[in-house]
């Protein structure tokens, strides 16, 4: 694709179809209106964009649009999942390896914690990151009398 002189440039610049002209960085839905305003303010009077070739760059336009608030609906879901996940774990039994001795000790999950480096469990007491759990089963429960009949 050869992009022409624009309004004060003074060279021609040469780019191939597979060269990526933006970086690695992703143009989000304002870089995409941005670069169609900047488009439409200099393109050629005598021979301007088709009404086909807008309306096709309007319909990317919305396509990326949905496809991010699709992304952050997904996000939203995974972090709901996360926190449903992880609060069904209270009460459980767990093993882990103590970061001090190195030992497993098996603790009762008290509580969730969820910060942004990690989901951490309070065992016992104690702040156990969820990279230290080495095993999680059933609380034991314990037997209930049956009434003599």
């Amino acid at each position: 694709m050869n992009i022409a002189a624009v309004a004060g440039a003074e060279a021609t610049q040469q780019v191939s179809s597979t060269d990526n002209v933006f970086g690695d960085q992703f143009i989000g839905k304002d870089g995409f209106l941005k670069l169609l305003i900047t488009q439409m303010q200099n393109q050629d009077p005598l021979e301007p964009m088709s009404n086909e070739d807008f309306a096709a760059q309007l319909a990317q336009f919305s396509s990326l649009e949905q496809m991010q608030n699709l992304n952050e609906n997904f996000t939203d879901l995974m972090d709901l999942n996360k926190v449903s996940t992880t609060a069904s774990l209270i009460g459980k039994n767990v093993v882990y390896q103590d970061g001090e001795t190195g030992q497993s000790v098996t603790g009762n999950i008290d509580r969730v914690i969820i910060k942004s480096d990690g989901t951490y469990f309070k065992i016992d007491g104690k702040e156990i990151s969820s990279d230290q759990i080495k095993e999680i089963a059933q609380q034991a429960t314990q037997p209930t009398a049956q009434p003599n009949v």
